[in-house]
């Protein structure tokens, strides 16, 4: 389609079907008694020209979010992405997931109270060291670790807990030696009012 007058026309006959369903949500909303959440959001943006995606530009990598339900300091001040209307989603409709799902997910809500963001793994020799932001650096985080990935195949994956450290310690090393010996390991770092996940693959 490319950048031009025909792309804007079609962005505002997005934006009308869009208004359409929020009229419709704030009826509902209004006559019968139901809390509804909206979200909005593109999964990835176009090159430069306005053509084909892929590349690692601004423009192909940024997604917006736009939702009707007040947000939290992450979305405020982080870095939301769209892994992470899922579990906002969740979180919203108070569904109970199974943990061996949650730690499955890869975002973390958007709304409701959060301690923890940003996890990065970086390996090194036979360590491995997490690091993460704070929101509540007193609150008490529990690490976890799976040699595993056997939920892959719809088996159960063999989590071991190693440690709880304070929030506002930001980070653990992680030392493989007090692990399975695999070549694939996932971590989940679990605070009170949400978890954050990675994988890494040596």
């Amino acid at each position: 389609m490319g950048n031009g007058s025909y792309f804007d026309d079609f962005v505002m006959k997005a934006d009308e079907q869009v208004t359409r369903i929020w009229e419709a949500v704030k009826y509902r909303e209004k006559n019968f008694d139901e809390e509804w959440m909206i979200v909005v959001t593109t999964d990835h943006g176009r090159a430069e020209n306005g053509y084909g995606h892929g590349g690692q530009s601004l423009r192909e990598r940024t997604t917006w979010i736009s939702t009707n339900v007040p947000t939290n300091v992450y979305f405020k001040k982080g870095d939301p992405a769209i892994i992470d209307v899922t579990p906002s989603i969740c979180r919203f409709m108070r569904f109970e997931v199974p943990r061996n799902i949650l730690w499955e997910q890869d975002g973390m809500p958007f709304i409701g109270n959060v301690d923890i963001y940003d996890l990065q793994t970086q390996p090194y020799d036979n360590f491995v060291y997490l690091t993460w932001g704070s929101y509540s650096n007193n609150t008490p985080v529990t690490i976890y670790a799976s040699p595993t990935n056997n939920f892959k195949n719809g088996g159960e994956d063999n989590w071991i807990k190693l440690a709880t450290v304070k929030a506002g310690s930001k980070g653990y090393k992680v030392d493989l030696k007090d692990l399975p010996s695999s070549n694939f390991y996932k971590f989940v770092v679990e605070a009170p009012n949400n978890h954050l996940t990675r994988w890494i693959q040596r």
